[in-house]
């Protein structure tokens, strides 16, 4: 399947990423990044493996533990919506 970011999403991973290299290391990031890979790969195999929330109509998958990713199938595309971090506002204020 088609995996395609939207803007929130290219947003939210950079913001993420930063945070990584400026609070941690250039190495954490890095391993964030090969998890972000890695759980895109695996939802553009199996698209319906994330949970499904029927109220806002999309997916999640946790990346890792402080990070989940949101998406949504349309047809045969997957748009990446955002990158959430586990540890900020709740989803339904998100949307």
């Amino acid at each position: 399947m088609e995996v395609i970011w939207t803007e929130k999403a290219e947003k939210t991973y950079t913001k993420n990423y930063e945070y990584l290299v400026e609070n941690w290391s250039l190495e954490i990031a890095k391993k964030f990044d090969e998890e972000v890979l890695k759980t895109i790969d695996i939802i553009s195999k199996n698209p319906h493996l994330g949970r499904y929330n029927r109220d806002f109509d999309f997916n999640s998958i946790l990346v890792v533990k402080q990070i989940t990713l949101f998406y949504t199938v349309a047809g045969n595309k997957i748009l990446l919506l955002l990158f959430h971090d586990n540890r900020q506002k709740q989803v339904k204020y998100l949307f």
